[in-house]
């Protein structure tokens, strides 16, 4: 991440990562913007107080600085895929798509919805099932039955079998 929140240059690595991880520190250290925000900035060009549009992202930009920066690189089935997301202060984004190092970046809205078919899920969905963030451990158990079973439906792929059935 680059003038992401309080991290004016930082870098994460996953792969040294196995397992369960728990990331403790002092309330207000930046430990969910590094870890949500920054994944869901990426990925869905939202985090934690933004609009469903991203209006907002533009507060996350490090005080003094006009533009943030956050370049993750995931594993999708046996394919790396990274993702380059820029915010800009003064409005404005760019996105960046890489499919085992080939370029896949279109206009934003269709490498966005490339980089949707990649992952799947939605964010609302990553946030109840794959990045769950402080104080929110809760956030599933507390849908309604329809709306547990939308995401299992979602994470699953269950709706497969619905198109079989018709």
């Amino acid at each position: 991440v680059k003038n992401f929140a309080s991290y004016k240059e930082e870098t994460l690595n996953y792969d040294e990562i196995h397992g369960l991880v728990a990331v403790i520190g002092a309330n207000g250290g930046g430990k969910s913007s590094l870890i949500v925000d920054s994944i869901t900035t990426a990925l869905f060009n939202r985090a934690r107080g933004t609009s469903s549009q991203g209006t907002g992202l533009e507060n996350l930009i490090t005080t003094g600085e006009d533009e943030l920066e956050v370049d993750f690189t995931f594993m999708s089935g046996n394919s790396e895929v990274r993702v380059i997301r820029r915010r800009f202060r003064k409005g404005g984004q760019e996105l960046e798509l890489f499919i085992d190092g080939v370029d896949h970046t279109d206009k934003i809205k269709e490498t966005q919805a490339k980089l949707e078919s990649i992952i799947k899920i939605d964010y609302e969905t990553f946030l109840d099932t794959v990045c769950i963030g402080q104080g929110e451990s809760g956030r599933f158990m507390k849908k309604a039955p329809n709306e547990r079973k939308e995401v299992f439906t979602k994470v699953l792929n269950l709706d497969n079998y619905d198109v079989l059935q018709d």
